[in-house]
């Protein structure tokens, strides 16, 4: 139940990383899950109140419980928590790795810029490349892949950094230590140069459960008689379903073809015929079109012209007719 309630939190509050986690293995996500979702409660926490001391603190009661989790003691409660412990009991060191995380959130909690560019670096490195160390380090990563993957991650923060720096400057905040349009295109390119070199370095597959050939399509989805190499594939089609005609339907359809085939010309007619029809093996004199009849336009499939009912009697046929003839 704990797994299910991360789940739902970085749905709704991290949706980037929830799709992402849905295309790792499943066993992958049991381990991701926790770490995402303590990763979004240690982000909201400076923005928890406007009180810069109340957010310091509630910042270091996750740093307290993260220390805790890591020495294997109980703190049951709260469903991060619980789905967290077994993680970091199995690598007390993801625990540090989260604690300098919540240790850098600090600079949410206050109006104050960055001091230098460095600072600056080791913010997004702190945040957002822990947090992808951390998900490595639990799914199994070597530790020789380190590098590449903060390179990623920096990058990648960068990214995310720029999409809320309109948010931050609403509040007060001061995201950028130089905002100039000509040092932010130097700061893009440096992100995008850093996730370039960690491309070229190669990230293990272990780190990257998303890459990796395609699961083959399920056997309803193949087609049964596939064409052979170096013809021309026809383009595929859903599988029609075979249904199960009850008896009541089966009578249904007998009735109905009898009846199309009595007025379409005889048993040689087909189910699809109707009294409409021409019979493929009518004379040349039957088969010519009949005249339309009257007030409608002329058409080979126009029913015969039937002849008006008179609905009253001749008058020269009347008794008073006839009365007056005589």
């Amino acid at each position: 139940m704990s797994l299910k309630a991360c789940a739902e939190r970085v749905e709704k509050g991290d949706p980037d990383r929830f799709a992402a986690t849905m295309a790792a293995p499943p066993a992958a996500r049991a381990h991701l899950w926790p770490l995402y979702a303590v990763n979004l409660e240690i982000a909201r926490a400076p923005w928890a109140s406007s009180e810069p001391m109340v957010a310091e603190m509630r910042l270091q009661w996750w740093i307290d419980t993260l220390g805790e989790l890591a020495e294997g003691r109980d703190r049951s409660g709260h469903a991060v928590t619980e789905a967290l412990a077994p993680i970091l009991r199995a690598d007390p060191d993801i625990a540090r790795l989260l604690q300098n995380l919540a240790e850098a959130r600090r600079w949410d909690c206050w109006a104050e810029p960055f001091a230098d560019r460095a600072a600056f670096d080791a913010y997004l490195d702190a945040t957002s490349g822990n947090l992808a160390w951390a998900a490595a380090r639990a799914l199994g990563t070597a530790p020789d892949a380190e590098a590449a993957i903060r390179d990623f991650a920096w990058g990648a923060g960068l990214a995310q950094w720029f999409r809320a720096a309109p948010e931050l400057e609403a509040r007060g905040r001061f995201p950028f230590t130089d905002g100039r349009p000509a040092t932010l295109a130097t700061l893009a390119a440096e992100g995008r140069a850093r996730i370039a070199r960690a491309r070229a370095t190669g990230i293990p597959a272990r780190a990257r459960p998303r890459s990796g050939p395609a699961p083959p399509p399920p056997r309803s989805c193949v087609r049964r008689n596939a064409p052979r190499r170096g013809s021309r594939a026809a383009p595929w089609r859903p599988p029609i379903p075979q249904t199960r005609h009850t008896p009541l339907a089966r009578a249904h359809r007998h009735v109905l073809t009898s009846l199309l085939q009595k007025y379409s010309g005889g048993a040689g007619a087909g189910p699809r015929a109707t009294a409409l029809t021409p019979r493929a093996d009518a004379s040349p004199a039957r088969s010519a079109p009949r005249p339309p009849a009257r007030g409608r336009a002329a058409s080979r499939y126009s029913p015969p012209a039937r002849p008006q009912r008179r609905l009253c009697r001749s008058s020269s046929s009347s008794p008073r007719r006839r009365a007056r003839q005589r």
